[in-house]
C-alpha cells in the first residue's frame, strides 16, 4: 500500500492527513513534510493501515523534530494501531495532545464489529478517572456489544503525561 499525505494550511493551522502504513518509507515522507509545517498542527491518523518497528522509529524521529521546534501538535482520529503504540511507547506521542481515538466494539450474538470514535469532551474517558466506555447496542441485532479491549489498558495513554 502506498503512503499519501494531504497538507492544507488554514488560518495559521496546518491540517495534515496521513494515509497508508507507518513503515521504513514513512521517514522520507515525514521528513519532506517537516519544513512546510508551522507551529500549530492538527494531524489525522485515521487512515494509518499498519505500524511496524521502522515506522515507530520514523514517527518518533518526526515527533521529536516537531517538539524541538516548539510545535503544538494535536493528534486526531487515531486508529487502534496508533493507540497501542502510544500505550507501549510514551515517546511515540511526544508532547502531542490527543483529540480523538478509535476503539472497537464486538457483538457476541451476531459477531459484528463496529469502530467508534472517542472524542475529548464527548465520550473519551477523562485522564484522571477509571476508563469506562458507554454501553453500545448492536445495530444489527440489538444486543449489548462489548468493548474489544480492556478499557483501563486501552485508554492508559490518557493517564500518561505527554513527553516532550
Amino acid at each position: 500500500m502506498t503512503i499519501s499525505i494531504n497538507h492544507v494550511q488554514k488560518q495559521g493551522l496546518d491540517h495534515v492527513s496521513y494515509s497508508g502504513p507507518l513503515n521504513a518509507a514513512s521517514e522520507v515522507y515525514l521528513s519532506q513534510l517537516l519544513p512546510s509545517l508551522g507551529n500549530r498542527i492538527r494531524f489525522s491518523l485515521e487512515h494509518v493501515t499498519e505500524v511496524n518497528s521502522c515506522g515507530v522509529r520514523s514517527w518518533i524521529h518526526f515527533i521529536r523534530s516537531l517538539d524541538q521546534k516548539g510545535a503544538q501538535l494535536t493528534l486526531t482520529e487515531c486508529p487502534e494501531a496508533i493507540v497501542l503504540r502510544m500505550n507501549l511507547i510514551p515517546s511515540f506521542r511526544g508532547s502531542a495532545e490527543i483529540e480523538s481515538v478509535y476503539g472497537s466494539y464486538f457483538c457476541d450474538e451476531c459477531e459484528l464489529t463496529e469502530q467508534v470514535l472517542f472524542k475529548v469532551g464527548l465520550n473519551l474517558p477523562e485522564p484522571s478517572s477509571q476508563a469506562h466506555v458507554a454501553e453500545k447496542l448492536c445495530a444489527s441485532c440489538g444486543h449489548k456489544m462489548e468493548f474489544s479491549e480492556i478499557e483501563d489498558e486501552y485508554f492508559s495513554f490518557l493517564a500518561t503525561k505527554a513527553i516532550a
